[in-house]
């Protein structure tokens, strides 16, 4: 937006505050030919981006909007940026949950693996066999609920939620 200070209906320190109202990141240039107090302080409190005194080279209001469509350009390089920060963090995020589970679920499918192994050897009695038995069922009910709570994540059932902790406090 460009415009002049005195208008005839509506000052333009005074229109660019409604405006910056509707649209807080609009870019402002205000121009003016005289200098009533506090215009200029007002002007920057509503954040105009510039402001030109008549009278002005038509060279200083090019570059004036020029400056402006290179801020509106870093803003929006700035937005990517930002966005392109969150989704590495989530694809961090994702890739340390990952690890954990495979973490997770491979200590117990070893250990029903050698529990399996056990039964099998005609080493033990029939009563040492009921309980490797009962061990294999134990770690395959803990592996179904960790698939059960990952199903539930996935599904949005489940939230994580995360607390800052120090090893001291453990």
């Amino acid at each position: 937006i460009v415009s002049d200070v005195k208008m005839p209906k509506l000052n333009g320190v005074d229109m660019l505050h409604q405006i910056k109202q509707l649209q807080p990141h609009v870019k402002a240039i205000i121009i003016t030919g005289w200098a009533e107090k506090g215009i200029p302080r007002k002007a920057i409190q509503l954040g105009v981006d510039d402001y030109l005194t008549k009278p002005f080279e038509l060279n200083d209001l090019l570059r004036s909007i020029d400056l402006q469509f290179e801020m509106l350009e870093l803003r929006k390089q700035n937005q990517e940026l930002k966005q392109k920060q969150q989704e590495n963090e989530r694809l961090a995020l994702i890739g340390s949950m990952a690890r954990n589970i495979v973490h997770d679920i491979k200590n117990p499918i070893a250990s029903i693996k050698g529990f399996l192994s056990l039964l099998l050897s005609n080493d033990f009695s029939a009563e040492q066999k009921l309980e490797f038995s009962n061990l294999i069922t134990n770690v395959l009910d803990r592996l179904l609920g960790l698939t059960t709570d990952i199903m539930d994540y996935t599904r949005g059932k489940i939230n994580l939620n995360f607390h800052s902790f120090t090893i001291q406090s453990l």
